[in-house]
């Protein structure tokens, strides 16, 4: 369900810094052409990716094969999304959102944009969608009919980044005029004006249970507004190019952020801190999405490669634990390495229990880390 941005300053960041395999990574899907948004089905088993060439592919995500092409766009696809009840998914690119069957045949072709699509996203019911274009207006539809319910009008500028907040009732849009605007679903009122960056403003997305909402663009920063108060409680700093795509975890703890700077960055929502950078795309990289049960992500890259990522607990509670994990390690003679005598069956048994042992010690301090963060006693680094 989460929309792309794709910008065309692309065009002109072919970056090549060195990048070496993250010990995060699980998979590699390669293919002929930029990868401009990715997203995962509702029981997390495919992928669906757009392409610089106008096409979309769905995968399958534990073999990595290609189980359909879809094709007809004239223009790169900026945009992907699956029907969270599965008659549809939908693919958005030129000036047009192409509805299509699970099997590849499509149901509607919609034109009543006049630019280029750059976000889509569908509330959770499925019936309806928002888009948004090189245009000052965005458009929601309800999809099962292929009909436009209305025209949202309210930005000075093209409002290219649109999502619906997950229970579907708000909308939220960010603009060219550098303002974030929410909205009624039911009624198109605008209800709140937040302000927004010091230039373009490419995604923005909910959070999970609605009371934040988070942004990203130009400027090369991620903002983290409060909704209650309708002010900015953070603003989030390190990367050095343009911020392309977000989006929060399911449990809405933590944000990831892609960027022309080839980085995928994981953000600590509570505390603004950049907890792990992944660092496996040779080129910008244009999208990340969650898998619903929030254990893995995916990533799409102009590298021609969709990444498949664990989104593990180790990571953050080596961000704050790490000398007393590794202090916990040494002590154990499970972790040692093959002793004098031991036979390779006995040393492949250890090597499973230390496995086992292992992530228990991370499960614990995991659960330490969920206490310190909701009382506040968080030091890190």
């Amino acid at each position: 369900m989460k929309k792309s941005f794709l910008p065309i300053a692309l065009l002109f960041f072919s970056l090549s810094l060195f990048a070496q395999e993250d010990p995060y990574l699980l998979k590699n899907i390669r293919n002929r052409d930029g990868v401009n948004c990715v997203t995962f089905s509702p029981d997390g088993s495919k992928i669906l990716a757009g392409y610089s060439d106008g096409s979309a592919r769905i995968y399958d995500v534990a073999s990595e094969k290609e189980e359909l092409k879809v094709e007809g766009h004239w223009k790169a696809v900026n945009a992907v999304a699956f029907d969270p009840k599965g008659r549809y998914f939908l693919t958005a690119g030129d000036n047009t959102i192409k509805i299509w069957s699970p099997e590849g045949k499509q149901i509607y072709n919609l034109k009543d944009h006049t630019t280029t699509i750059v976000s889509v996203d569908i509330d959770s019911t499925g019936e309806f969608m928002v888009s948004g274009a090189i245009s000052k207006i965005f458009k929601q539809w309800n999809v099962l009919k292929g009909e436009v319910i209305r025209n949202f009008k309210g930005h000075d500028d093209v409002a290219m980044a649109v999502c619906f907040s997950r229970d579907g009732k708000r909308i939220a849009s960010g603009s060219g005029d550098h303002t974030i605007k929410i909205w009624d679903a039911s009624t198109g009122k605008e209800l709140m004006s937040l302000p927004g960056h010091d230039s373009d403003i490419y995604d923005v997305e909910f959070s999970p249970d609605g009371k934040l909402l988070a942004s990203c663009g130009k400027d090369k920063t991620i903002h983290i507004y409060d909704l209650e108060t309708g002010q900015l409680s953070q603003t989030l700093k390190g990367h050095n190019q343009y911020v392309i795509d977000i989006a929060f975890s399911p449990d809405g703890l933590h944000l990831l952020s892609s960027s022309l700077d080839q980085e995928i960055r994981l953000w600590e929502v509570a505390t603004g801190k950049s907890i792990y950078v992944f660092i496996d795309h040779e080129a910008p990289v244009t999208h990340v999405a969650f898998s619903p049960d929030g254990k893995r992500f995916a990533s799409g890259s102009q590298d021609k490669t969709i990444k498949i990522w664990r989104y593990s607990k180790e990571i953050v509670a080596d961000y704050y634990y790490s000398p007393q994990i590794i202090e916990k390690m040494n002590s154990m003679d499970i972790f040692l390495p093959r002793q004098k005598g031991e036979s390779g069956s006995e040393y492949k048994a250890r090597q499973e229990k230390a496995e086992k042992v292992k992530t228990d010690l991370y499960e614990d301090y995991y659960n330490k880390y969920l206490d310190d963060l909701s009382g506040g006693n968080l030091s890190g680094s």
